[in-house]
């Protein structure tokens, strides 16, 4: 729900990037195209903007910017507060609500409690609160980072949005290029939050706050960390019976809305739960989405699994179908991630929600995203119990391996799983769990960028790795290398990736997407489920798939995981082949100076003799490409448009 932005100017105020509002407001109408509003005080050094995305209060009365009783607080708010009815139950005995909306409840909560009001919130939010009289201003993100927000410090003062495209807008932004945040994206196919592809502008983490004051940062914390504690719990019916509870608590609460709720349901395990609980224990009609493929183009097609679940669940299921056309789509979703986002799951997400809501009326659709995350889904997760045991194996014979592998061919998708697994065997502890978040080696990445940007990156000893090694020097020193994995799931891919593209391509139609599956007190009980319950033996998400057993089928339950099964690499090299030579032709290569041409076409040529797969990393230079296209060399059309 909705959009945000605002700045905090230097005193005296300048008369500088006086229309940042006005053009911000314009860019992110997609994110609220109910109703805007805006707010400046006395002397404009403070200005505050927000679009509407009417699901809660669809009256005048929820309308923001939300000003406190006494007109001393301002607010803008996107998101949802889930137990916003639980906190005006206890505010009321202080306060008078004017609204039925969770907006006036964030802010009186604010005031009531300070800053210790972000841990009180069950929720999904990117907020700005503006104390007059204090002339403070607070900006926040929710624990996970499912509501997106950057900002940018510049000579006349600090901004924020909740999408790095109104920030362009800034006539005195600076366009430095991050080329440390270039090769993470090629790396991970997504950077690591804070870094964006421009040095200035930057993501604040999930879980943070900032404290702002004349344009500049006082204080910047933290409110929400992830505990790996494991329970000393061991009766597995006990801990089933706790995960149905949470499960069903989580996803119940996260159907509150005055307008039509969805769902999208894969035929995937969280998907499937999300609908089997709303089915079970509430009244609500849920419609449901999913994507169907064209098998004779080699896409896997989910279809019959999601048929499946909806007649064992007695809901409509209402298929979008696709072909290797959406690709050409790729420009526009780049435009909406605001970042170089490799993958074309994206694209899926707006096709299902532009379709609910201009055919159903959505306006809210429930997610499975987080369930991997939180419960231990990932291929890479059962790879890294694997590793307890390999790891025994002396570091030489592992090297030798590692070596035999990588000679192999890349012409199945077994084996290029194997090779990907043997690429980094003779690695051990936080090198070994990094490296699972690799979609390339140093030596090749390096090799694919121009000497400029190659001796840029040495000269900085510049480190993909940096983030993520930092976040597991902050974990305790038992904590397994399963929850080590865990919380960079968490913290980074998660959020910089699935949370990323799941809000923006929602938004993109006018649909909040919730994602009931990350509620908060959800995640905290599963961080403490013991290893032998997330992963046992070939089953990964095991506590999950056995709690699951009394609303689903088996076969939906314990069938192979697939996620977006697109022919990427035989698109590449058949449908999508001129196009690709058109983006990254050797005269655009060579003009944007951050890639070596003859490198591209080595590596193109290897991935269509199966020498090796690198059609992802492929991927991630031609977004990377069309990001520079649409930000930087058409920035002028993002700053000429005013608020119609």
């Amino acid at each position: 729900m909705c959009g945000i932005l605002g700045y905090s100017k230097k005193k005296p105020f300048q008369n500088i990037n006086e229309n940042f509002i006005d053009y911000g407001i314009n860019l992110l109408k997609n994110r609220g195209p109910d109703n805007d509003g805006y707010f400046y005080n006395l002397d404009r050094s403070i200005g505050l903007g927000h679009t509407r995305l009417s699901i809660l209060d669809l009256s005048k009365l929820g309308d923001q910017p939300m000003y406190s009783s006494d007109g001393r607080y301002v607010l803008v708010y996107n998101g949802e507060i889930y137990n916003f009815k639980e906190l005006r139950s206890e505010l009321t005995k202080y306060y008078s609500f004017k609204s039925n909306s969770d907006s006036e409840v964030i802010l009186y909560s604010y005031i009531h409690y300070g800053n210790s009001f972000l841990e009180k919130l069950n929720g999904i939010f990117a907020l700005a609160i503006y104390d007059k009289k204090e002339d403070l201003l607070i900006i926040a993100r929710d624990r996970f980072g499912t509501k997106p927000l950057y900002y940018v410090k510049t000579p006349s003062g600090l901004y924020f949005a909740s999408e790095l495209k109104a920030l362009m807008t800034l006539d005195d932004l600076a366009l430095d290029i991050d080329y440390s945040a270039i090769e993470n994206y090629i790396t991970y196919l997504w950077s690591p939050s804070p870094s964006t592809p421009l040095k200035a502008i930057k993501k604040l983490e999930p879980g943070n706050y900032l404290i702002i004051r004349n344009s500049s940062v006082v204080k910047k914390d933290f409110f929400y960390e992830v505990s790996y504690n494991e329970s000393k719990e061991a009766d597995i019916k006990e801990i089933i019976e706790n995960t149905d509870l949470k499960l069903k608590n989580a996803i119940t609460s996260q159907l509150v809305s005055d307008v039509p709720v969805g769902a999208f349901l894969s035929g995937g395990l969280d998907s499937s739960a999300i609908v089997s609980y709303v089915k079970n224990y509430t009244d609500v009609k849920l419609p449901t989405f999913t994507i169907r493929g064209k098998n004779d183009l080699g896409m896997e097609d989910d279809f019959s699994y999601a048929e499946k679940v909806g007649k064992h669940l007695g809901v409509d299921v209402h298929p979008i179908d696709i072909n290797h056309e959406i690709f050409f789509d790729i420009e526009e979703m780049i435009y909406c991630l605001d970042e170089p986002q490799a993958d074309l799951a994206p694209i899926l997400v707006s096709y299902i929600s532009k379709f609910a809501k201009e055919e159903y009326g959505i306006k809210v659709l429930l997610s499975g995203v987080g369930g991997d995350d939180i419960f231990s889904g990932y291929r890479r997760h059962q790879a890294i119990k694997i590793d307890s045991y390999m790891s025994k194996i002396p570091k030489q014979i592992r090297r030798k391996l590692r070596n035999l592998f990588q000679k192999l061919p890349s012409n199945s998708n077994l084996m290029r799983r194997l090779k990907k697994y043997f690429k980094y065997f003779d690695l051990d502890g936080d090198d070994k769990i990094i490296s699972y978040f690799n979609w390339i080696d140093k030596n090749t990445r390096r090799m694919l960028f121009s000497s400029d940007v190659k001796n840029y990156l040495e000269i900085e000893n510049h480190d993909t790795s940096f983030q993520l090694r930092k976040e597991l020097e902050k974990l305790p020193k038992k904590t397994s290398d399963l929850n080590k994995m865990l919380s960079l799931d968490l913290k980074f891919f998660l959020t910089d990736h699935n949370l990323n593209y799941t809000d923006k391509m929602g938004m993109r139609e006018g649909v909040e997407i919730r994602v009931p599956l990350l509620e908060n007190e959800l995640v905290n009980f599963a961080s403490t489920i013991p290893e032998k319950y997330k992963q046992n033996g070939k089953h990964g998400k095991y506590i999950f798939k056995k709690t699951m057993e009394k609303y689903l089928p088996k076969e939906i339950i314990y069938r192979s995981k697939t996620g977006f099964g697109a022919p990427l690499k035989s698109w590449i090299h058949g449908e999508l082949k001129d196009y690709i030579n058109t983006i990254l032709s050797k005269e655009a290569i060579n003009k944007r100076g951050i890639f070596n041409y003859d490198n591209f076409q080595e590596i193109l040529l290897k991935d269509k003799l199966g020498q090796d797969d690198y059609s992802y990393t492929i991927l991630s230079m031609l977004s990377i490409e069309l990001w520079f296209k649409i930000f930087i060399d058409n920035r002028n059309k993002l700053q000429m448009q005013k608020r119609k």
